[in-house]
């Protein structure tokens, strides 16, 4: 019996040592390539009720406009962040096809963003996306309307699970 226990327990170990093993297999990582100014063209907008704007919107068109950490608020003003998520070690054959669920949170400066529709404060809107490795994905907010002109600090961040991958700080500052 003792040794029926002890095989049992070896192979608990050692599958548990296994699994631990394959969440180690790859890492994720991010590199922001631009940030700044963009031009935007929208595609779809998605609903998405906890967000200040009650919509997420795909782009159809990105192009980077001008790189700088201080936003000249006016309405019609886009700006945010382009980045490559990596995976090590290298998969190419994977390339393009292998997606990883990336949650980017954006913390408005206080007091935050007014949302008319629903007489509520937005101090931060968090979104989730499917991203392929090595391929330039875009983050970011349009200024539409007075209510998203807030001065301050705007943090963007990205996350995977639990691990925050990066952070890109904008000065929003008021247009004239």
């Amino acid at each position: 019996m003792k040794k029926i226990v002890l095989i049992f327990v070896l192979n608990f170990l050692l599958v548990g040592n296994s699994v631990a093993n394959q969440k180690k297999q790859f890492i994720i990582f991010v590199t922001i390539v631009k940030h700044g100014l963009y031009e935007t063209v929208v595609l779809e907008k998605q609903p998405y009720p906890d967000l200040p704007y009650a919509a997420y919107e795909e782009m159809s068109t990105v192009r980077h406009m001008r790189t700088t950490d201080t936003i000249k608020g006016e309405i019609g003003v886009a700006f945010g962040l382009s980045y490559v998520l990596h995976e090590t070690p290298q998969n190419p054959s994977m390339d393009g096809e292998r997606l990883i669920t990336i949650k980017t949170v954006v913390i408005y400066p206080k007091p935050g963003i007014l949302d008319l529709e629903n007489n509520k404060i937005h101090a931060q809107s968090i979104t989730y996306r499917d991203v392929p490795i090595n391929a330039e994905v875009y983050e970011g907010y349009y200024l539409g309307s007075d209510q998203d002109i807030v001065e301050g600090e705007w943090i963007f961040q990205l996350w995977y699970q639990d691990d925050q991958l990066a952070e890109k700080r904008f000065q929003v500052m008021k247009g004239k």
